[in-house]
């Protein structure tokens, strides 16, 4: 199967997949959504498909004949295998986009009138950095993981990126390739072998999706200013990309 296309794109604002404001406020259940792992095969895909592309309804069903794979028909008279339906070939990708939260960008906007913006606030606050020692943030750092922990991980960590742990799926020898998994699939009736390999393929993207899903390991952690709306002030807070409290693709 061919390798992830993986494509890192900086969110626009109008984006409502992944617009949330940077919010936090000790004791409530806000998340900081800062990057999004998505199909490209599909518009405002909010994760699905795993695989493309993507199915469509046909005969009162979803499939994906004629897209996802074609079948094709064995004319040789008189041979054991006349008449029988087989897969001709197969479309299967994974493209994936890595969205990242407009507001966490250099550029990002302001989330209230009168707030700088979280980069430019941060950009101009020192942090803690240890026991006793203060000094700038780490925000190219910062951003650097997210779009890997999105994408395809930290350099020559493939599991550390949805995208990267999807690629490691498919170069698993203990993966099973769709495409393989349904190029030697045949049958005598046509309709009872596309449902089979529909739901072959189905089974295939829950596999992918377990493989690549969060918690992934951690990449970058470090103090980061974050607004607390509630309280109306600026705080310090310890944030992690990665582990078990970086939660977006379920």
């Amino acid at each position: 199967m061919p390798d992830v296309e993986h494509t890192p794109v900086d969110a626009p604002l109008t984006d409502q997949r992944i617009n949330d404001p940077p919010f936090l406020h000790e004791g409530s259940d806000y998340g900081l959504l800062m990057g999004k792992n998505v199909a490209a095969c599909v518009p405002g895909s909010e994760g699905p498909p795993m695989l493309c592309p993507p199915t469509h309804a046909a005969g009162g069903r979803q499939t994906g004949l004629g897209t996802r794979y074609q079948l094709a028909q064995v004319h040789d008279s008189g041979g054991p295998f006349d008449g029988f339906f087989y897969v001709a070939s197969t479309a299967l990708t994974v493209k994936r986009i890595g969205l990242v939260n407009s507001y966490f960008l250099p550029n990002g906007p302001k989330f209230l009138p009168g707030q700088k913006s979280f980069w430019a606030y941060n950009e101009s606050h020192v942090v803690r950095l240890g026991p006793n020692r203060f000094g700038p943030p780490d925000l190219s750092g910062f951003l650097q993981a997210v779009r890997a922990h999105e994408g395809m991980g930290a350099t020559g960590r493939l599991g550390t990126g949805h995208s990267g742990r999807m690629q490691r799926w498919i170069r698993d020898a203990a993966g099973e390739d769709p495409r393989e998994e349904i190029e030697d699939e045949f049958g005598r009736a046509k309709p009872a072998l596309q449902e089979h390999v529909d739901s072959e393929i189905t089974t295939a993207g829950v596999a992918v999706h377990t493989a690549a899903r969060d918690p992934l390991p951690v990449i970058w952690s470090g103090n980061l200013w974050i607004y607390d709306r509630e309280d109306s002030r600026w705080r310090q807070v310890h944030l992690s990309i990665g582990g078990p409290d970086y939660v977006e693709f379920r």
